[in-house]
């Protein structure tokens, strides 16, 4: 004879295999895509090729200056550089700024180039909120704090946002890498 199986057996999986299935709808219905934004040339860095490079030395300081807009309002929690080894370098300061499309874009000429007022700069300390299809720009000044022991590249941004409840990274390429070469 066959074991008898008691409803509690049967609906208890099906209810937990339906939340699972809401919530994971919840969380990609929910969450928003963080899009690339203009790239600009890394002051102080040489072209060459499809990269930025620069030599990079003991107090050696770059500026790099991104921007990406989110596809929903979200809360910036971070910002970081993918590929940036941290016994090299730090960011030493980083800015944020919006663009409202109207302005000319700004030409970064060296470290010292802040964000333009137009961008309303401010200084980035923890979080920020930032609308929908917001531009945002960040600017982050990276220092050396020993010289390149071997050729390193900083791919993109890794921009940790929160929307809806819902925290996610999301990785922004950069068109063109930045190379960290050794000194010769």
């Amino acid at each position: 004879m066959g074991a008898r199986v008691r409803p509690s057996q049967v609906i208890v999986p099906v209810l937990l295999a339906a939340v699972i299935a809401l919530a994971a709808l919840s969380y990609f219905a929910t969450r928003a895509n963080i899009m690339v934004g203009p790239q600009f040339a890394v002051p102080g860095a040489t072209k060459s090729g499809d990269a930025f490079t620069v030599t990079w030395r003991t107090g050696t300081e770059i500026a790099v200056v991104a921007s990406f807009e989110p596809s929903r309002a979200v809360r910036v929690r971070a910002v970081t550089l993918d590929g940036l080894d941290p016994k090299d370098a730090f960011v030493a300061s980083s800015e944020y700024g919006f663009w409202d499309g109207r302005t000319p874009l700004p030409s970064f000429t060296s470290e010292a180039d802040p964000l333009p007022p137009a961008f309303d700069p401010r200084p980035f300390r923890g979080a920020f909120l930032t609308p929908a299809h917001s531009r945002v720009f960040v600017r982050l000044i990276v220092q050396a704090i020993s010289d390149a022991k071997a050729i390193e590249v900083i791919t993109g941004l890794r921009v940790d946002a929160e929307s809806w409840g819902w925290a996610h990274t999301t990785l922004i390429p950069f068109q063109q890498p930045i190379k960290l070469e050794k000194p010769r």
